[in-house]
């Protein structure tokens, strides 16, 4: 099994012509050349940098040339010292690159970007050119900027690829004197030959993790109520959602509690007639994230790692070992349709997707893409996941047929097939 990615971004010049990210076919133009001649490329941009704004983007540069300032399968793909065949044969092709860039040079990065763009040092080296990035205002930015790069290799002269770079911004720490990336900002954005070699896309880990931080803190028997409830007006400022989570994941700050016992003015915890309790919610500026993976496997799973279990946090393939070992069938129930959630979920209201499109005018991969990480569940978990599936099968034929991709019949036939299995 190909796990398949690509690029998703596509920008519109001022003269009008439009450049879309293509997938890049590492395998035909070769992976040590291909690892080489971007590494060069953003080492000179990196001078180019410095020489504008007298700072680095980064320090070490010679770090472009391991796996350390790359996330996602980015990391394995670019690290010379995992072997082609462990990754060629699986994964011939290559999408986005993920790289890293501290948090603090975001505006700098952006402006720079924009000034770098159709100016002389655009053509960063021989074969690669910088084009552009779909942040038009630095108020667009959030956590990364998405730019499309030229690149010729040498000796393909006839071929040429848009390639996107994602230039991800997150925290760096100080280590032995030099800066990188912390451990959490590694982990939110990791991905591994384990999930590789099981035909699953690193996003998918991502989407699990926050699909066990919901199926382990939801609590349908309390009472939520906003952030400005206080003691005696809490009746008046009930949730219209009830059963939210108490623990939230986010890829890039880490896991927080969500809410907190309200207390009454003699400092007992305040419950309705019935005895549920009442708890308020915690703005999200007044929250503390827990960045630790220990700590966070605590949260999600009640009880101490093994190094085996902080190993396994580090997968889709792990967690679900993790979710088979430690949690009950009620926990896994929520896990599983929360999963589904973030794969399909249609807001009828809008008449609009909420779930991610995975691959650009091709919802027919879209579907495959996320069908391995389900048939991944379907294997290990089969009895809950072919169960939530099948209450999924019209809200998932809904999501494609709003963009005409895909005969509904078509789905059912695959759905049926995957859950005779």
């Amino acid at each position: 099994m190909y796990v398949t990615e690509g690029g998703n971004v596509s920008i519109v010049k001022a003269d009008g012509q439009q450049y879309s990210a293509q997938k890049i076919p590492i395998k035909d133009i070769g992976r040590k050349k291909f690892v080489k001649d971007f590494s060069d490329a953003m080492k000179r941009m990196n001078k180019i940098f410095f020489k504008r704004t007298g700072k680095w983007i980064w320090e070490d540069a010679s770090v472009l040339d391991g796996a350390s300032l790359y996330n996602g399968s980015t990391s394995y793909m670019m690290d010379l010292d995992v072997p082609d065949e462990a990754v060629l044969d699986l994964k011939p092709t290559m999408g986005d690159i993920d790289l890293i860039v501290p948090e603090d040079l975001k505006e700098d990065l952006w402006v720079f970007l924009k000034e770098l763009e159709d100016s002389p040092e655009a053509q960063i080296t021989d074969n690669v050119r910088y084009i552009g990035n779909n942040k038009n205002n630095f108020s667009m930015v959030g956590d990364q900027i998405n730019a499309v790069f030229d690149y010729q290799p040498d000796d393909l002269k006839e071929e040429k690829y848009i390639i996107q770079v994602d230039f991800e911004f997150l925290e760096f720490v100080e280590k032995d004197g030099k800066k990188e990336p912390s451990e959490f900002s590694k982990f939110g954005h990791s991905s591994t030959l384990r999930d590789l070699e099981a035909g699953v896309k690193a996003v998918f880990h991502k989407y699990l993790l926050r699909a066990v931080s919901y199926g382990v803190s939801k609590r349908p028997d309390i009472i939520q109520v906003t952030k400005t409830a206080t003691a005696d007006n809490w009746e008046k400022k009930i949730k219209k959602k009830q059963g939210d989570t108490m623990v939230k994941f986010s890829v890039s700050k880490g896991v927080r509690l969500a809410y907190e016992p309200l207390l009454a003015f003699d400092g007992s915890p305040i419950a309705d007639k019935n005895g549920n309790l009442v708890f308020r919610e915690i703005p999200t500026s007044n929250s503390t994230y827990s960045q630790s993976i220990e700590e966070i496997f605590e949260m999600f799973f009640n009880r101490k790692p093994s190094k085996d279990d902080i190993k396994n946090m580090w997968s889709f393939v792990g967690v679900v070992d993790l979710i088979k070992k430690y949690l009950s069938k009620q926990q896994i129930d929520l896990i599983i349709d929360r999963f589904f959630q973030l794969l399909w979920e249609v807001n009828d209201k809008k008449g609009s997707n909420v779930a991610q499109e995975l691959e650009r005018d091709d919802k027919e991969l879209d579907y495959d893409i996320k069908m391995a990480a389900v048939d991944y569940l379907m294997k290990e978990i089969p009895q809950e996941t072919k169960k939530i599936f099948k209450k999924w099968e019209k809200t998932i034929e809904t999501y494609y047929k709003q963009y005409g991709q895909r005969d509904s019949l078509v789905l059912q036939a695959l759905s049926k097939a995957r859950l005779a299995k």
